[in-house]
């Protein structure tokens, strides 16, 4: 049971700290790759410390690679996203990603019990939220680019979790879900710090900017890739631990009250009352979506 409380303040930890450093750290395209090349190294060794013990299948790399492209692709939009706009509302927005890889499951796995009155109600919570969290028009019209990179994050975000459904329903291989996913890191960290070697740089920095280090910036590159690996780590086991049914949605409408909440408390992020119902909507719409 413990690990339905310690997975949600993981994932609480690692949206603030990564919200916090792209507003801080992120102001092109390329920051945002190079920053979580960064991240990504850091969990790669993380993981690999843990659990690394032999080669595995070169069949894993290979699923491995198609991972870590969607999740390098993923985070770095993600990360714009929260340049842009509110954390809380950002995330609360990625949480919809379940509709992709229950889409996937239902049409090509032929998962059709996951379409029940519970689902379709929460496809309804869902819709509604989306049209609410971004509050009214006026405020839709000056957030357009947020709402735009919000849903691109989204729908990067189902495509990380398709990839990952086509791994576990590989019976011969789905045993060995933690080098894939520490083979993900690994490729991750390096395909970013290729893909961001090649983008544009953004504005240049000033002869004082280019000395002065920016701590803050190091120290919540660490916390994020700390949070973030030790969070895989946890929701491992939590899974295996936990029924389904009770983890997801405990876990999922936990992190979103949490990274709401911290929003509003550390990051004084005034959210109008629309939002506010958006969210709550939402988390209702993640947990009837889980059952």
């Amino acid at each position: 049971m413990i690990f339905l409380f310690i997975v949600p303040v993981l994932a609480t930890v690692k949206v603030l700290c990564q919200g916090a450093l792209s507003k801080r750290s992120v102001k092109c395209a390329r920051d945002a790759v190079m920053m979580n090349a960064r991240i990504f190294a850091i969990v790669a060794v993380f993981l690999a410390a843990i659990f690394f013990r032999e080669i595995p299948d070169s069949r894993i790399i290979i699923y491995a690679a198609v991972y870590a492209a969607s999740i390098v692709a993923f985070q770095s939009v993600y990360m714009m996203a929260f340049r842009s706009g509110p954390i809380s509302l950002t995330s609360t927005i990625s949480d919809f990603y379940v509709v992709l890889p229950l889409a996937v499951g239902v049409i090509f796995y032929n998962e059709v019990d996951k379409l029940t009155w519970f689902t379709a109600v929460g496809l309804v919570a869902m819709a509604v939220s989306f049209i609410l969290i971004p509050g009214n028009k006026n405020e839709r019209s000056a957030n357009k680019k947020w709402l735009a990179l919000a849903i691109f994050a989204t729908v990067l975000s189902g495509a990380a979790s398709v990839s990952m459904l086509v791994f576990a329903r590989n019976e011969e291989l789905a045993p060995y879900k933690t080098y894939y996913v520490m083979y993900s890191y690994v490729i991750a960290a390096v395909l970013a710090f290729i893909v961001g070697s090649f983008m544009p740089k953004g504005a240049r920095q000033t002869d004082g900017e280019k000395r002065k280090p920016d701590y803050t910036a190091v120290i919540l590159t660490v916390a994020t890739a700390v949070a973030l690996g030790l969070h895989n780590v946890s929701a491992t086991y939590g899974i295996q631990l936990n029924d389904g049914m009770l983890y997801y949605p405990v876990t999922n409408v936990a992190t979103i009250i949490l990274t709401s909440f911290s929003d509003v408390i550390i990051f004084r992020q005034n959210l109008s009352k629309r939002s506010a119902i958006g969210i709550i909507f939402g988390a209702v719409a993640v947990v009837l979506t889980s059952l």
